[in-house]
């Protein structure tokens, strides 16, 4: 089919010998024809392409057309082939000849084109043709994706003026650019630079076969050494992918090189990860700028740096190396807080810094042992908890506080009676509470506390009695019972002198009865 409505004439800039526009009269150009339609003008033997249908009445051809025509007869031919845009003949038109001619010219172009295409050295595929103005000129090219094959004919593309246009192709053969980056998903072809309303420049972009997507099973680099080289400067240069659902990619971006890992990493077998040496940051485990673990292989201060807190969520064992003074160290630059031990002649937990219990908590001892818990220093006893006994045994004097919380010069200890100690159903009976003084001392104050006193007789007197060499002897009622069962609290003030071997009791004179009491001495 041929559209040969109206006439043509074409008209040449001042000093020029040809032109690229052809203006038309009583034309419809923009219904009908379409770029890579071809014209042949007047008596002409000789097809031009059309690069572009600027208006009904206005055409811009691929080529320069030479002569200078006024209102001749034209005729355009508007048949090509599906696959390579071959002129096809009808029956009914003009020049059929001419067009066999034209024919049989791109026929044997393309046959070279695919020739070359076959031979992996020789890039030929959507190689640059020409190019007028803004309109840039490609020849055919193939494609795969996986298993099937794209056949695009050569063809032109318009491209923006003052900047870099990046030409691309998508799986299904449509060439179109961008002009801000190479689309993802898409195949480079060139990068092309306009100026003033021209080309300027173009960078071949395309690789040595264009594929989409490659389907093998196993690459093998064990016969050589292997480089995958990828673009550089483009956040997806390389994804591992099945269907839609990502499991590896390559950033090659300038500003942030990375590798991304969207599935969990399963290590079968035992395995090494071998990180740089000596850098303070070899390795770090982070969300966005937010670090959670890093490892540090500086000479000389080799560590892993944990900068969020660790949650055990099961019971966890942490095994330490045997036999080695500080087997593991907590501590803030070189300030301990916390060391263990795993000497076997001295398995400890060394504790550097003050024990603090902001709620309530409970320190759980070893039952039935006469040193369940001992504070001491250099095996120099303090404070001994007796499990066996039920006492606590003060090996040292310690300091108290006044009411206002200043520190007095004072020293002070409890006796604990337990219930099977303290059997008052001996008439008159005397228990020894404190004995031996290292020095006379003076005591300022007693506080007694009688704890669940029981079966008692009535008018049972329970009384602290203090027996001193230094002639004072002191006698105080501490329960009158009468028959009730309760809990009993007295506080003594004495400032009674007590000789080193003087002595504080508890005496009943009467019968019967069992109960705890605790003492509280104060002294100077």
């Amino acid at each position: 089919m041929q559209y040969r409505s109206g006439t043509v004439t074409t008209i040449f800039a001042t000093g020029e010998d040809s032109t690229f526009t052809i203006l038309g009269t009583d034309t419809q150009w923009k219904s009908y024809i379409f770029p890579g339609n071809q014209i042949l003008i007047s008596d002409d033997i000789i097809f031009y392409t059309i690069a572009n249908v600027i208006s009904d009445t206005e055409l811009l051809l691929l080529s320069p057309y030479p002569k200078e025509v006024a209102e001749e007869d034209y005729i355009i031919t508007i048949d090509f082939s599906t696959f390579f845009g071959f002129p096809l003949i009808q029956q009914g038109n003009l020049h059929n000849a001419d067009i066999m001619t034209r024919a049989i010219v791109e026929i044997d172009q393309k046959i070279h084109d695919i020739g070359e295409l076959e031979s992996p050295e020789i890039v030929t595929y959507f190689q640059y043709d020409h190019a007028v103005n803004l309109l840039f000129y490609y020849k055919m090219g193939i494609l795969r994706d996986g298993v099937t094959i794209v056949v695009v004919g050569a063809g032109s593309i318009a491209l923006t003026d003052n900047t870099t246009n990046y030409i691309e192709i998508d799986k299904n053969g449509n060439v179109s650019k961008n002009i801000i980056e190479f689309t993802a998903g898409c195949i480079p072809l060139y990068e092309v630079a306009c100026l003033g309303g021209v080309i300027d420049t173009i960078t071949d972009k395309r690789s040595p076969y264009i594929i989409d997507t490659l389907q093998i099973e196993t690459i093998d680099f064990s016969f050589t050494s292997g480089v995958v080289s990828l673009k550089d400067n483009i956040d997806n240069a390389l994804i591992f992918k099945q269907d839609t659902t990502i499991f590896m990619a390559i950033h090659t971006l300038d500003t942030d090189e990375r590798v991304s890992i969207y599935k969990k990493l399963k290590f079968p077998y035992a395995q090494i990860i071998d990180i740089k040496d000596n850098d303070t940051s070899s390795l770090i485990f982070k969300e966005g700028t937010n670090a959670y673990l890093g490892f540090d292989t500086s000479d000389g201060n080799e560590k892993i740096d944990i900068y969020k807190n660790l949650n055990f969520v099961n019971i966890t064992y942490g095994q330490l190396k045997d036999n080695i003074d500080n087997a593991l160290i907590f501590r803030q630059g070189t300030s301990p807080f916390l060391a263990i031990h795993t000497l076997d002649s001295d398995e400890r937990l060394s504790i550097y810094k003050k024990l603090k219990f902001p709620n309530a908590q409970k320190i759980d001892m070893k039952l039935n042992s006469t040193s369940a818990l001992c504070f001491e220093s250099n095996y120099n006893k303090f404070l001994e908890f007796d499990t066996t006994n039920d006492i606590i045994i003060f090996h040292k004097p310690v300091s108290g506080l006044d009411t206002s919380g200043a520190l007095i010069s004072a020293s002070y200890f409890i006796i604990g009676i337990p219930e099977d100690r303290l059997d008052l159903g001996i008439a008159n009976g005397i228990i020894s509470l404190i004995s031996n003084s290292v020095a006379n001392i003076i005591i300022y104050k007693i506080e007694i506390f009688a704890q669940s006193i029981e079966d008692l007789i009535d008018d049972t007197i329970i009384r602290l009695f203090i027996d001193s060499d230094l002639g004072s002897v002191y006698e105080q009622a501490v329960l009158t019972h009468n028959s009730i069962e309760s809990d009993y609290y007295l506080a003594i003030d004495s400032g009674l002198e007590i000789s080193a071997n003087g002595k504080i009791y508890i005496r009943s004179d009467g019968a019967g009865g069992h109960g705890n009491i605790i003492v509280s001495v104060y002294y100077e």
